[in-house]
């Protein structure tokens, strides 16, 4: 499951992933994300999620499905917390292809929502 919630006086939406999640999961809430009205930085936090359903290749999928419509957040921050090992390596996996790929945005990988919003809260550059 993927529960959103929208900060709009911290500039960003929280995305809390918990049970089984897919790629397929992912995609349609990254879908969703971008078919409103995105804010400049996002938070997903899936330290309490399962996802050894995702194969290490759907971080590449994912990385150039996002990129596609990263544009309108030219600048923004994308902020991953993960705390078991599965879910940290896949998330830097997702770091590195965002990179890789060209992103308009900055990702980065946690292990404390805490220090990833205070990474979201700080002046780029």
């Amino acid at each position: 499951m993927i529960e959103s919630s929208r900060f709009e006086e911290r500039g960003f939406t929280r995305y809390v992933c918990t049970g089984v999640v897919t790629l397929e999961d992912l995609m349609a809430a990254i879908n969703g994300f971008y078919g409103s009205d995105p804010t400049p930085n996002s938070l997903w936090d899936v330290s309490a999620a399962d996802v050894t359903q995702i194969p290490t290749g759907g971080m590449r999928q994912l990385a150039e499905f996002a990129k596609v419509r990263a544009a309108v957040r030219a600048g923004g921050r994308t902020a991953i917390v993960a705390g078991d090992p599965v879910g940290f390596g896949l998330a830097r996996m997702y770091e590195a292809f965002a990179e890789v790929t060209g992103h308009e945005i900055q990702v980065r990988v946690f292990q404390d929502r805490g220090d990833a919003e205070r990474w979201l809260a700080e002046e780029p550059g």
